[in-house]
């Protein structure tokens, strides 16, 4: 249940982090007045900074210590997750990254495991970057007011910190068409009791539902953890983000 838990903290602190940091990009662009408090503001933004902190750092040292690497691509495997891909996105988007790269969508499209392969080679990534960007350059804003940083340099800090942002708030509305879609709905119930159904997992996983029968799992399968912080975001299969 701490994948769970982690899951809806990351989640809220990023909710929190996107409001908070767009009331102080709007006051500064329109250079006007605002009816809230901005100390208030600038607590929020950082008391959900230090949350999301937590709960990436919480993330990465619970699949470091368990060797956690179902949303990594295997050694060896970067074609087969790159034809998995092709076969995901929609026929126009596939058929162009297959020609680009050379991919035979001919053979048949290797099933899916744990998480599809959209989410192992494009969203997954894509929430590593932001959020690692988002942090790192959210810190050094935050040293200037213990350690004098050049002014270009913030300049420049700051312009990429607010592109995460934006990056991340791209994601999170992303993530809810994505997990808000009919067929998806098991996966809102799996986000608070931590299991997915058997019948979701055969329907959309069938490469994870062969290896966990082979293995003997029970009838229901322990729910994934999200990409992202997060899960199931965006992606033509279904399963996680």
């Amino acid at each position: 249940m701490s994948t769970v838990w982690l899951h809806w903290l990351a989640g809220v602190a990023l909710v929190i982090l996107i409001a908070t940091g767009g009331w102080q990009y709007l006051k500064g662009l329109l250079d006007a007045e605002t009816p809230v408090y901005m100390g208030t503001v600038y607590r929020l933004h950082y008391l959900a900074a230090s949350l999301l902190i937590f709960a990436t750092l919480a993330f990465v040292t619970d699949w470091w210590l368990r060797g956690e690497r179902a949303l990594a691509i295997g050694k060896g495997q970067s074609i087969r997750a790159l034809r998995g891909l092709a076969h995901e996105l929609p026929k126009p988007l596939g058929t162009t990254l297959a020609y680009i790269l050379g991919l035979d969508l001919r053979r048949p499209a290797p099933p899916i495991e744990q998480f599809t392969y959209y989410e192992r080679t494009v969203s997954f990534p894509t929430w590593e970057l932001a959020i690692g960007l988002i942090i790192l350059t959210g810190v050094i804003k935050a040293m200037r007011y213990i350690y004098p940083i050049p002014g270009d340099l913030l300049y420049w800090v700051s312009a990429v910190h607010v592109g995460s942002g934006v990056l991340l708030g791209m994601k999170l509305l992303d993530h809810l068409r994505y997990v808000l879609a009919p067929s998806r709905w098991p996966l809102m119930v799996s986000m608070a009791t931590g299991w997915i159904p058997e019948s979701y997992v055969q329907r959309f996983h069938p490469g994870w539902y062969s290896r966990l029968n082979e293995a003997g799992a029970p009838a229901s399968a322990p729910a994934a953890t999200p990409a992202s912080p997060k899960p199931a975001v965006g992606s033509a299969g279904g399963g996680g983000s």
